[in-house]
């Protein structure tokens, strides 16, 4: 199975490729370099994403990153979000690796959460979010065929 660099390099790749689309055949010319870096970042972490329910160093930085947020929608307050935020965050723990995090349904599914959510909490939003997802989205397809073919990949 590739290692996370071969994840990475994969994600990178097709995310210059879409940036290099986007640029040329639509109104998004020019594309602002910090949006770009944006675009690959999701893309990064899309590539890392089926592997989250595995211990490992993304593991560890994306659980620190969840105390933070945690801790901040504590002292904003925020406590419906801070729980339902913290149950997701057990999900990764009891699934089997090679499950459910490496379905593109799943994958699918969770952007589209993500921008239902954007839509209804942060409409003026939503392009950029949409956007964002469709990098992340690329980004977890090129890992779960890496790791799993094409045949495989198709058979969802």
């Amino acid at each position: 199975m590739p290692g996370y660099r071969t994840h990475l390099l994969a994600g990178a790749v097709l995310a210059a490729g879409l940036i290099y689309l986007l640029a040329s055949f639509t109104s998004l010319t020019p594309i602002a370099p910090s949006t770009s870096l944006e675009w690959l970042c999701c893309a990064l972490f899309g590539s890392l994403f089926p592997d989250i329910d595995i211990k490992s160093k993304i593991q560890i930085k994306l659980t620190s990153c969840l105390i933070l947020v945690l801790v901040t929608l504590v002292i904003l307050k925020k406590y419906k979000l801070a729980l339902i935020l913290a149950l997701i965050s057990l999900f990764p723990v009891i699934a089997k690796h090679r499950t459910i995090f490496h379905s593109p349904l799943f994958i699918l599914f969770i952007a589209s959460l993500v921008a239902i959510a954007t839509a209804i909490y942060l409409p003026a939003l939503l392009t950029r979010v949409i956007l964002d997802l469709l990098f992340f989205v690329i980004g977890a397809f090129s890992h779960i065929y890496l790791d799993m073919g094409l045949k495989r990949f198709i058979k969802i």
